[in-house]
């Protein structure tokens, strides 16, 4: 019955998973906001050609920008800003196809 229990918490409005849980679900978030964050920016700073220093200072930016806006989303600001959930706002790759077919190579 305690398993059934822990079930429904996840689901609730306003259910709060035991620490077991929320820990094992925060690492799932955590390494999926991670994967989707730095990919896209690799992507460019390859295609770009950027320098190692600039490179890994790209995926830093990307990483404290998408948790920052994650943090605003979490913790809602009055009721018109943020929803209250742990959304995963990052980088998108919608616009690498576009970017990698218009660079130039330089020979």
């Amino acid at each position: 019955m305690g398993a059934k229990k822990e079930e429904r918490l996840l689901f609730e409005w306003k259910g709060t998973p035991p620490l077991g849980t929320s820990f094992y679900l925060s690492l799932q978030h955590l390494v999926a906001m991670i994967v989707g964050c730095v990919t896209p920016a690799i992507i460019i700073a390859n295609v770009v050609g950027l320098p190692l220093d600039e490179r890994v200072m790209l995926i830093q930016a990307s990483l404290v920008m998408s948790a920052v806006s994650t943090l605003f989303q979490l913790f809602p600001m009055g009721k018109r800003f943020g929803s209250g959930l742990p959304v995963i706002l990052g980088v998108s790759f919608a616009y690498l196809p576009s970017m990698q077919s218009t660079t130039w190579q330089v020979e």
